[in-house]
Order: structure tokens, then sequence, then C-alpha cells
């Protein structure tokens, strides 16, 4: 199941956390619909990856936007 702290759209960030116990975030995707997610990892290069595998599941911690102020 997706987390569903939100309606995630698009282009929304994607932010884990490597543990429960980890205040910081670890790792970040890019949102791209259906459960799916874009990242890229040192060893393995870019991957398009499922929110609903247990291994993103378990260390996700929430969708964000970047929000730019143009005054």
């Amino acid at each position: 199941m997706l987390p569903k702290l939100r309606d995630p759209k698009a282009g929304d960030l994607v932010f884990f956390r490597d543990t429960d116990l980890s205040q910081e975030i670890t790792h970040v995707g890019i949102y791209l619909g259906d459960g799916r997610f874009i990242h890229t990892t040192r060893n393995t290069g870019v991957h398009i990856s499922d929110l609903t595998s247990s291994d993103f599941n378990k260390k996700f911690e929430s969708f964000g936007q970047v929000q730019i102020n143009m005054d």
C-alpha cells in the first residue's frame, strides 16, 4: 500500500530514512505517479522503483515539494 501522508503528484520529492531511529533523511527520489519514483544510487545508477516494495515502504518518511518565491 502507498504511504498516505498526502496525495503526491508527479514531480514531488520522496524522502527516506535509513532506519526508524535515524532523524536524518538519507535518500531522496522524484515521484513519477502510480506509486513509482526515480532515484539513483552510488553503486548501481538510476532506478525506477515502487513505493509499495517492502524495502522502500519501511524507510519512507514523507513527500515534499520545492517552492520557489519569485518576488
